[in-house]
């Protein structure tokens, strides 16, 4: 009976060997790219009118976009002579350009662009877009004071 206690012990210490050499030998993967890796489409704007373009990805009925107004019009009337500001949109936000005026945020353009066109996945989403069109900065959601001080200090 020991024996058979002892060989089975032998056996799984040898399957957890063979498993954490197998596991431990992979190559390493290729890092998962990162927002910052993405180049915007330059129909979503002319990336190259300024040296940085912040997109704002809202929706109307976003409550989250809502309550983030103040802080949108704050950026907008800020002296920015190299920084433009873009909304972005679903197409079938209809009521978008109303909504914005009605909250007081009159941005550069507003443009209508398909899911998955830019590297959004929910609303409010942030992206600083460098001249070239390559994203340099993104930030998602509600902001905290902390989270807002930190686009001002990216965007100007």
């Amino acid at each position: 009976m020991r024996k058979a206690a002892d060989l089975l012990t032998i056996g799984l210490c040898v399957v957890m060997l063979a498993f954490f050499a197998r596991e431990y030998s992979r190559p390493a993967s290729a890092p998962t790219p990162t927002i910052q890796d993405v180049y915007i489409d330059r129909a979503v704007a002319d990336f190259g009118r300024t040296s940085k373009t912040l997109i704002l990805a809202l929706k109307t009925d976003c409550v989250f976009c809502q309550r983030s107004a103040p802080f949108y019009r704050r950026l907008i009337e800020h002296d920015r002579p190299d920084v433009q500001i873009v909304v972005a949109a679903h197409p079938n936000d209809h009521g978008i350009e109303a909504y914005l005026a009605s909250e007081g945020v009159n941005p550069d353009s507003v443009v209508f662009v398909e899911s998955g066109a830019l590297p959004v996945r929910g609303t409010p989403t942030l992206l600083l877009v460098d001249g070239e069109g390559l994203v340099t900065h993104a930030w998602i959601g509600l902001l905290n004071a902390d989270g807002e001080a930190e686009v001002l200090d990216a965007v100007f």
